[in-house]
C-alpha cells in the first residue's frame, strides 16, 4: 500500500530526532515540590510596615508582574510552534516542563507582585481582577518567534536576566520580609535557568541537525525576552532598568555566552561581543532614550 508506506516514511522522518528520557524534567519538576509557601506572608500587614523606598520598589515591579503572568501565553505559543514544526517528540520534555512547572511558578510570582501593588491601595488583587485582564496572560499579544527553537532560547536566556534582576532589586530593599520574598522569586528563576539549560543541552545532543537549528534560533532570538509576548513588556523593562548594576549587565552577557558555548560548542560562531552589541541594539529599538544615547556615543 503506497499510501501507508508514505505515512510510515513521514512518521520516521518526523520522529528521527527524539528525546530518550525525561530525567531532566523529573529532576526539576520534583524539585518544584519544595516551593516556598506564599501564605507564610500577610501581604496587607507587610505593606503597612514598609518605607516609601520599599513601596516605590513594589510599584516599579508592577509591570514585571505582567511579564511573570505571561508565562502561560508563552507556553501556548511554544506548543503551537512545536506542533507546526512536526517535531513534537523532540520538544516533548521541554513542553512538559514549561506547562507543568513554568506556568505555575511564574503564575505565583505574577500574582504576588500584583497583590503587593493592590495592597498599597488597601485592596486585594485576588478580589478585584477581571477576566478581561486575565485573558492577556493566557493568549499572546505579540509573538516575535517563528520556531519552537527560538522560544526555547528566549525562555532559557530570559531566566538569566530575570534571576539577576530580582537579586539586584533585593539589594535596594530595606524590609527583611519583602527582601525575603524577592530573593525567593530570584531563586526560583535560577532553578528555571538551570532547567532550561539542561533541556536545551538534551535537545542539541540528539543530533547535529537539532544543534544547527538551535544555533539559528540563538542568532534570531538571543536578544528577545520571553515577556515580549505581552504588550506591557517595554513598560516593565523600563521601570526596573535603574536597578541593574553595571557589573550585573556584564555578568548576564558572560553567563549567556558561556552557557551557550557549553550547549553548542564550536557550532556557536557568534562572539560574546557580537551578542552584547546585538542585545544593546535590540534595547535601542524599544526605547528612544537608548537610541539617543547610542547616537551620542556612536
Amino acid at each position: 500500500n503506497v499510501t501507508q508506506l508514505t505515512k510510515i516514511k513521514k512518521h520516521k522522518k518526523n520522529t528521527q530526532n527524539n528525546i530518550k528520557s525525561i530525567n531532566t524534567l523529573m529532576k526539576y519538576a520534583l524539585k518544584s515540590d519544595l516551593r516556598w509557601d506564599v501564605f507564610d506572608y500577610n501581604f496587607q500587614e507587610l505593606v503597612n510596615t514598609l518605607s516609601d523606598n520599599d513601596k516605590n520598589i513594589i510599584k516599579d515591579l508592577f509591570y514585571i508582574g505582567d511579564g511573570e503572568l505571561s508565562g502561560t501565553a508563552m507556553i501556548f505559543e511554544f506548543m503551537t510552534l512545536a506542533k507546526a514544526s512536526k517535531e513534537e517528540a523532540l520538544f516533548a520534555e521541554s513542553l512538559l516542563y514549561g506547562s507543568n512547572v513554568i506556568v505555575y511558578d511564574e503564575f505565583r510570582h505574577g500574582m504576588i507582585l500584583k497583590e503587593l501593588n493592590s495592597n498599597l491601595d488597601n485592596k486585594s488583587y485576588f478580589d478585584n481582577v477581571e477576566g478581561k485582564e486575565l485573558q492577556h496572560y493566557i493568549f499572546a499579544d505579540t509573538s516575535p518567534w517563528k520556531t519552537p527553537y527560538e522560544i526555547l532560547v528566549s525562555f532559557f536566556l530570559g531566566e538569566i536576566i530575570n534571576s539577576e534582576l530580582y537579586f539586584d532589586v533585593a539589594k535596594h530593599i530595606e524590609n527583611h520580609t519583602l527582601k525575603d520574598i524577592v530573593i525567593n522569586i530570584a531563586k526560583d528563576e535560577v532553578r528555571h535557568k538551570k532547567a532550561w539549560f539542561e533541556l536545551s543541552k538534551n535537545l542539541c545532543n540528539t543530533s547535529e541537525e537539532a544543534k544547527e537549528k538551535y544555533f539559528e534560533a540563538v542568532k534570531q532570538a538571543h536578544f528577545i525576552h520571553q515577556a515580549e509576548v505581552g504588550d506591557n513588556y517595554e513598560k516593565g523593562a523600563f521601570s526596573v532598568q535603574k536597578y541593574y548594576q553595571k557589573e550585573t549587565v556584564n555578568k548576564i552577557n558572560q553567563q549567556k555566552y558561556s552557557m551557550l558555548k557549553e550547549i553548542l560548542g564550536d557550532t556557536l560562531t557568534l562572539t560574546e561581543k557580537e551578542m552584547r552589541i546585538q542585545y544593546t541594539l535590540s534595547i535601542a529599538n524599544h526605547y528612544k532614550e537608548y537610541k539617543q544615547l547610542l547616537n551620542k556615543e556612536n
